[in-house]
């Protein structure tokens, strides 16, 4: 293993433990934001009574399983202390086990689905002037039902929205710190950098450099050039890629080829999704080329660009390159 691969073997590992880290870490925020308990209700929806010479009443039981979780064996009695049963009818699901006597009924689901519910109506003949409100015994394994308070049910599902919405947020946010930690380490891009890259759109060509920028030597009418780049027999990056052609445009010294290559390295900076630090070589090898012709004010002017940031690696390119040092210290 060469000594670049034992180098960066520590910041692989690094960054694989924050992805596990973040991964785990997210997944317990969601489930501990968004999980709520087993929980199961009941709701008297409809009471009538018809008076007549014989007085009828229905009775509607809506019984729901308001949590996020499954509930199993779920056994139900519903009694009437001023009413005899008649008929019983069941919508949404139909019971295991049905049994009723004079004044109750009882009966039993062995399954009811988070958010799920079904009603239970009962054909009653009322003894007193106003039917009253059933008791209502119900149990699951692991919860017992409470009476549905609408309000409090009403509040509650807004709150468990908001909830859902800030595990979404707490996770995405996680996400982004793993994915900038783990490119600051293994780039040299700044922060302010490596922030822009994750969540800026991908608004630029990606793929292989070498086929991107000889896209844009083609375009350019470099096409020598661009067959040069594509048999390359390694990868390059964009700024590697302009530091060969500018040598290469140096020594040559056509006029006609060095404004082309000028025209190329400006397009592949709008064309191709370039790192910033990658984009400001190129600019200081635009600087190159325009000294080459001569021209010291546009040379200037691109000179600008690739210092704009406190980039280590272009202050000493430009102490390596005595035109370009003359150039900047004019400036200064």
């Amino acid at each position: 293993m060469s000594e670049s691969s034992n180098s960066r073997l520590p910041t692989l590992i690094f960054g694989g433990v924050i992805s596990i880290v973040v991964g785990i870490a997210s997944g317990y925020g969601v489930n501990w934001l968004s999980e709520k308990k087993a929980e199961l209700t009941y709701d008297a929806t409809s009471i009538q009574a018809f008076p007549g010479q014989e007085r009828i009443g229905i009775v509607a039981v809506k019984i729901s399983n308001s949590g996020s979780k499954e509930l199993e064996n779920i056994d139900a009695a519903v009694r009437f202390s001023d009413a005899e049963v008649k008929e019983i009818l069941f919508q949404g699901l139909t019971p295991q086990m049905t049994s009723k006597d004079k004044n109750s009924i009882r009966f039993q689901i062995p399954f009811l689905n988070a958010a799920e519910n079904f009603s239970v109506q009962v054909l009653v003949s009322p003894t007193s002037q106003v039917l009253q409100t059933p008791n209502v015994d119900l149990r699951a394994k692991g919860a017992v039902g409470t009476p549905l308070d609408r309000k409090n049910a009403e509040a509650g599902g807004k709150q468990q929205e908001l909830w859902s919405l800030l595990a979404s947020a707490v996770a995405a946010v996680l996400a982004l710190l793993s994915a900038a930690m783990l490119k600051i380490r293994t780039s040299k891009l700044s922060l302010s950098e490596t922030v822009q890259a994750i969540t800026k759109p991908a608004d630029g060509h990606t793929g292989d450099q070498r086929d991107v920028f000889a896209y844009v030597l083609g375009f350019c009418e470099l096409s020598s050039d661009a067959n040069f780049i594509r048999s390359w027999p390694r990868e390059l990056s964009y700024w590697s890629i302009s530091d060969i052609l500018a040598d290469r445009w140096i020594a040559e010294g056509d006029a006609k080829t060095i404004r082309s290559g000028i025209s190329a390295f400006d397009q592949i900076i709008d064309y191709a999704k370039i790192a910033p630090s990658s984009a400001r070589i190129v600019q200081l090898n635009i600087s190159r080329l325009f000294l080459a012709l001569n021209d010291a004010p546009s040379a200037r002017s691109h000179l600008t660009l690739a210092n704009a940031e406190d980039d280590k690696v272009i202050a000493k390119r430009i102490h390596f390159h005595p035109a370009l040092l003359q150039l900047s210290q004019s400036d200064a």
